[in-house]
């Protein structure tokens, strides 16, 4: 009976959809206000940061050009600017998709990929958290084995005056092998800002990351795609207040975001991603199983008892 009851939970929570307010388009170079934090200037931006593969002509990308919270202003100069192959993702119309869910607001591009690629770049604003979060996704449409070199480079406009707070490994260093940053400007008036790379036991890491031009946070994914094969990444950027948030809620914060799929699923850092979305990202590992596997499993434990019980029966 308990588990005639338990399949029955999973069919009903498969069926009944969240509901979700309607999309609506809004044009660039918009603010995003929530509890904590403003993020502003979501456009194409003349980026300040400086992205070392190929020749980028004014560094143009879609990106997050500010944030400020209470407290604090000028979180960075521009923020989670993403280039493919030496091409800067920019948004291709002067409008985006934002959808307001429950958790926070969805702001999705309709970014130009390199010549043989297709994909999907959105940015996701949360509610209760001082946290945005890059979700890109990369799809080889040619007939060959490519390598998509992926890099997001952030410009914390601090003038090369930052210190590095908090890094994973703890060695006073910022490498490939630190999935998550925090730094301070050491001026009363900027806030502190967290970044994450990458999830423990990701399949895939960076290929290199670091400080760069003295204040710009940039980090490079190597992506091997097969023909048709989509991969995506998941980073994640914080701006805390430093008068409200004491430097243990930021590296708790940290630790958090760079556990697995299922921990970001469950404290709901995944909204807005489809099941096939999530499926796809591979600096994060995934632990559980979909939705109509853990179907097919509790029909099996299911029929197990019925042919069980009938056994016992005869």
């Amino acid at each position: 009976m308990k588990i005639k009851q338990l399949v029955l939970g999973a069919i009903l929570s498969t069926l009944i959809a969240t509901p979700t307010l309607a999309s609506v388009i809004t044009s660039l170079d918009f603010e995003v206000e929530k509890q904590d934090v403003t993020w502003e200037g979501i456009d194409n931006e003349s980026s300040n940061s400086d992205f070392n593969i190929g020749n980028i002509p004014n560094n143009s990308a879609f990106a997050i050009n500010d944030a400020s919270t209470q407290n604090n202003s000028d979180a960075f100069d521009d923020a989670l600017s993403v280039a493919v192959n030496g091409l800067s993702l920019q948004n291709s119309t002067n409008d985006v998709l934002v959808e307001e869910l429950s958790g926070g607001t969805h702001v999705i591009a309709d970014s130009v990929f390199p010549f043989g690629f297709d994909g999907e770049q959105s940015l996701f604003f949360f509610n209760s958290d001082p946290i945005a979060r890059l979700f890109v996704s990369f799809t080889n449409f040619g007939l060959a084995n490519e390598t998509a070199q992926v890099e997001i480079a952030t410009d914390l406009g601090s003038d090369g005056d930052e210190t590095l707070i908090f890094e994973s490994q703890d060695n006073r260093l910022f490498d490939k092998d630190d999935s998550a940053v925090v730094f301070s400007d050491n001026r009363e008036l900027d806030p502190n800002i967290l970044f994450t790379f990458f999830g423990e036991g990701a399949p895939l890491m960076p290929t290199t990351s670091g400080l760069f031009d003295g204040d710009d946070v940039n980090t490079l994914f190597d992506i091997e795609l097969a023909p048709r094969e989509t991969k995506s990444l998941l980073l994640f950027v914080g701006v805390y207040d430093n008068v409200n948030y004491e430097q243990d809620t930021i590296f708790e914060m940290a630790d958090l975001l760079t556990g697995d799929l299922n921990t970001l699923r469950n404290e709901g850092f995944l909204e807005g991603l489809s099941e096939s979305q999530i499926n796809s990202v591979v600096n994060y590992q995934t632990v559980n199983v979909s939705a109509p596997t853990g179907l097919l499993f509790l029909f099996g434990l299911a029929l197990m008892g019925t042919v069980t019980r009938k056994y016992r029966a005869s």
